[in-house]
């Protein structure tokens, strides 16, 4: 073999392996490192407002002292203090805001006395008065040392306090907590004092109190509307509960104990309603469960049966947008439909799906303020393990808003409908933020969500409803504004709602729960599913681990699903009896792909957490909003650059053998999560293979060339 041969064959060599070694230096380039936590602690004064005044006499004592979020007119404080155990004297602490300050003070160790603390709100603008008091001894309920808690209001005209509302005794790490109407008073006294059966007068009985004004967004409860009479449902044995107030205008009667006639009784409701002039809108019958919709002019009438709890319950109010009540096909086939799990800056859930005429449907959104901080997973044990979340809302917004431009077909606007699973801040707060800001850009065509009364559901009492309240608010109000013409689809269980191509069936609403008590606003969260080109996508939010057990008795396995975005970011709230009838092939979770590798939690190690290691073993891939991932329908497959129109194609696509994992995804073994492969790292080897044997063949043909050429020479 001559020179110049060998260093051909030399050069071979080297374009062979040089692709390998590129695809290498590509998945190498995408591995993330992050460095060991640093335990600290922070005792003092914290989270100081501007113009705030916070003095304790005595440094030392304070455990924490916080400003609670404020908001236009309100004016909140809270000040926790250590608990001494004994009888030494303590100093006042002296609460204030420069223009509502506090000329008494509350001693929060009474005394053999009762305390007390004296608020001036006549020049505020504020109509409701939140107060708090908690107990902190853990053997305050064994040793009968309780405290009374109360609220009084000074009216002017009355001249005289009049009680507003008292906690009855309060027993070791209980609280007492209050939202009560001020109007009409000018002075607020909040009192506290021992129980009469309290001998022992140290500082183990109050610990801590909160205490402001605001200005509700609310404003009164709704009673039962008068105004909607409705055909009256009789069963016999049955009983029935008082009208409650659900929100949304609609009120929710509930009929327990039914008896063996339960059927027919229904039936026979059905008549009554027809001949009282309502119509059927809609019927949807799931094993033994029904649902069906009445309507007339002015009202909309839902009701639900559920055989396994045997309770039969009717939602009522004023008739609202109800869409088409059959599968929409009269619209051009454009894209290739999919779902999208967005890459946030944070643990945050957003869902785009794709429908096959182009439009679009948003689920949730995320937060509305930026952080900046560092998690630590798993702390004090061998596995602990910190990372930097910063969290970016102009980031974020700028993610959504790009995938809508790019992926929207050319020549058209984006055409969208927005659901909201629930109102708690990282859901629905980036949503108001980005129809603010993008609202000349494209069209909100329907809003969907159901939200409840926060103040009559039993949240629990560290939790102010009017802040989920104000959320919902300015949602609505963002939607009003800008979108005055949009629909708004408020659902109930059963109920389905028909796009392009899509159906969407509700399986699950906080009037289902209730009257058990709804801790949580994450107890509200609405459990759907939309199918879309055949394949099913369970999207559960936020939704709580009792409701998700109560969804599970009612359906069963009509709960299976080919996707299923996992419960609450993957942290809690799942159950085995859930997830074993959902049976997913694929799992979203709206976490970071640290928390997804991991937390003890979301990998299924922990105790009590057997339900994620479930999933983990059997779906076969898995997907963390660290990145933007998009699956095209039915196939499931990963499209590789979800940047732009996925325009259909004019035959149909083979859809691909989804018994191989798609690339991008993450299994996990029974002991330990094993690592991703870094985005795009698998696209890098395939591609250096296809340059290797492109190069290769090149090669070859000038080999055979020049050997030609030589054999010529020779003869």
């Amino acid at each position: 073999m001559n020179i110049r041969i060998r260093t051909l064959v030399f050069s071979l060599i080297i374009c062979m392996l040089l692709p390998l070694f590129w695809g290498h230096a590509s998945c190498k380039a995408t591995e993330a490192t992050f460095t060991p936590s640093q335990n600290g602690s922070y005792v003092g004064i914290t989270d100081a407002i501007e113009n705030t005044i916070v003095d304790l006499s005595h440094v030392q004592y304070v455990l924490e002292s916080r400003i609670l979020p404020k908001d236009g007119k309100d004016r909140f404080v809270r000040v926790d203090t250590t608990d001494l155990n004994n009888d030494t004297p303590r100093s006042p602490a002296v609460i204030g805001k420069a223009d509502c300050s506090f000329n008494e003070h509350l001693s929060l160790h009474p005394n053999n006395q009762e305390s007390y603390v004296i608020l001036d709100v006549s020049n505020l603008d504020c109509d409701r008065f939140y107060s708090a008091v908690g107990i902190s001894a853990a053997t305050g309920k064994a040793n009968n040392k309780g405290v009374v808690f109360t609220v009084y209001g000074y009216s002017e005209a009355k001249e005289m306090f009049e009680l507003l509302a008292t906690s009855g005794d309060l027993y070791g790490y209980e609280s007492g907590e209050f939202h009560v109407d001020i109007r009409g008073y000018s002075i607020i006294k909040l009192s506290v004092s021992l129980t009469a059966d309290a001998k022992d007068y140290n500082s183990r009985t109050a610990s801590w109190c909160n205490v402001s004004a605001y200005k509700s967004t609310q404003g009164d409860v709704p009673k039962e509307d008068t105004s909607i009479q409705i055909p009256e449902f009789t069963s016999s044995g049955v009983t029935a509960l008082a009208p409650h107030y659900c929100g949304n205008d609609n009120f929710e009667l509930v009929y327990e104990s039914l008896g063996n006639s339960i059927l027919a009784d229904i039936a026979a409701y059905e008549t009554r309603l027809q001949q009282a002039g309502y119509s059927l809108y809609a019927r949807n019958n799931i094993g033994q469960n029904q649902f069906f919709t009445y309507v007339n002019d002015n009202t909309l009438i839902h009701c639900t049966y559920f055989h396994s709890t045997q309770v039969f319950r009717i939602v009522y109010g004023p008739r609202t947008y109800t869409g088409p009540q059959s599968p929409v096909t009269d619209h051009k086939k454009v894209v290739t439909p999919s779902v999208s799990i967005m890459g946030m800056t944070d643990s945050e859930l957003c869902m785009v799906f794709q429908l096959e005429d182009g439009s679009f449907i948003i689920i949730d959104g995320g937060n509305g303020t930026d952080r900046n901080e560092t998690v630590i997973l798993n702390e004090g044990t061998e596995h602990e393990y910190a990372f930097e979340v910063h969290r970016s809302v102009e980031t974020n917004l700028a993610t959504i808003w790009n995938f809508l431009k790019n992926n929207t077909p050319e020549g058209q606007r984006p055409q969208v409908t927005w659901m909201i699973t629930h109102a708690d801040g990282d859901h629905i707060a980036l949503p108001q933020l980005f129809i603010e800001k993008h609202s000349n850009e494209f069209d909100l065509n329907t809003v969907v969500y159901n939200f409840p009364n926060f103040n009559n559901i039993g949240l629990s009492s560290t939790l102010n409803p009017d802040n989920f309240t104000r959320s919902v608010d300015q949602f609505l109000s963002a939607v009003q504004t800008h979108f005055p013409n949009a629909n708004h689809y408020i659902y109930h269980t059963g109920m389905k709602l028909y796009l392009p191509g899509c159906e969407i069936e509700f399986l699950y609403s906080h009037e289902d729960f209730w009257p058990a008590k709804m801790t949580s606003c994450n107890h509200t969260s609405g459990i759907w599913r939309l199918t879309i080109a055949d394949k099913t996508i369970l999207v559960t939010g936020d939704c709580e681990a009792d409701p998700n057990r109560t969804v599970a008795s009612h359906f069963g396995n009509y709960l299976k699903s080919d996707v299923l975005q996992v419960v609450h970011h993957g942290s809690n709230g799942g159950t085995y009896s859930f997830y074993r009838q959902i049976a997913p092939s694929v799992c979203l979770w709206p976490c970071t792909q640290q928390h997804f590798e991991y937390d003890l939690r979301r990998t299924g190690q922990l105790a009590g957490w057997t339900f994620n290691k479930y999933l983990r073993e059997t779906a076969k891939a898995h997907y963390s909003c660290g990145a933007t991932t998009t699956l095209r329908l039915p196939s499931l497959e990963v499209r590789p650059e979800p940047s732009s129109p996925d325009y259909m194609e004019t035959q149909p696509s083979v859809p691909s053998d989804f018994d191989t994992q798609p690339s991008g995804t993450t299994s996990v073994t029974e002991s330990t999560a094993t690592e991703p492969a870094p985005a795009g790292s698998l696209n890098s080897v395939v591609y250096a293979v296809v340059i290797g044997v492109f190069v290769l063949c090149v090669i070859i043909f000038t080999i055979i060339l020049l050997c030609k050429r030589n054999a010529a020479k020779q003869k």
